[in-house]
């Protein structure tokens, strides 16, 4: 897995005993893929394409046409698999709103957030 690699990548840097996978604080509530204990870094690693392929940013027009795209992909998932959400429902969530708010959260608590696609 990509995320591996980087896991190793990060012990060969810092040692294994100075990184923390899935870690979650108070200032930081969501499961961060790594966290770097003695540079208080967080880490998050955007492999997968429901983080997009940069930042989410609402008045990007492209960003605008992939967010309809993956709605239409939605509609027609949902309407083939007797209502159930599909994949995109959440690629949705996760790169508009709950990405987003990480960054929000990291900023607002003065956080060393790193994201990494």
């Amino acid at each position: 897995k990509p995320e591996d690699i980087h896991y190793d990548l990060l012990c060969e840097q810092f040692g294994k005993d100075d990184i923390v996978r899935q870690y979650k604080s108070d200032l930081y509530p969501f499961n961060c893929d790594f966290y770097i204990k003695s540079t208080d870094t967080y880490i998050e690693y955007n492999g997968n394409w429901t983080h997009g392929k940069e930042p989410y940013d609402p008045l990007n027009k492209e960003h605008q046409k992939l967010v309809e795209k993956w709605k239409q992909k939605d509609l027609e998932s949902v309407r083939t698999k007797n209502g159930k959400k599909s994949y995109y429902s959440y690629a949705i969530k996760y790169w508009t709103i709950t990405d987003p708010l990480k960054r929000k959260t990291a900023l607002m608590n003065g956080l060393n957030l790193i994201e990494v696609w």
